[in-house]
């Protein structure tokens, strides 16, 4: 079982500091249970509570947004 809070600051997102990014948080859980020998099912989730996270401010103020919510269920092989 593993999780992940993310706090983000007021940064800057260009090389002269003239462009800020609003503070976000996010949360990431993350939960695998093995099946043996060295297969393992899980069951992830990225900024579980949606949180609207700055990404970039384009020159032109278009601003890119991070993902939303991610949730996955997957299977691993380790060797």
């Amino acid at each position: 079982m593993g999780d992940r809070c993310e706090c983000g600051w007021d940064g800057k997102e260009d090389d002269l500091n003239s462009r800020s990014l609003a503070a976000a948080t996010t949360l990431d859980l993350r939960a695998a249970w093995r099946m043996g020998g060295d297969a393992e099912i899980y069951l992830a989730a990225d900024n579980l509570l949606d949180a609207e996270v700055e990404a970039q401010v384009a020159g032109d103020g278009l601003l890119t947004l991070g993902a939303p919510r991610v949730i996955r269920v997957g299977y691993s092989l380790r060797r």
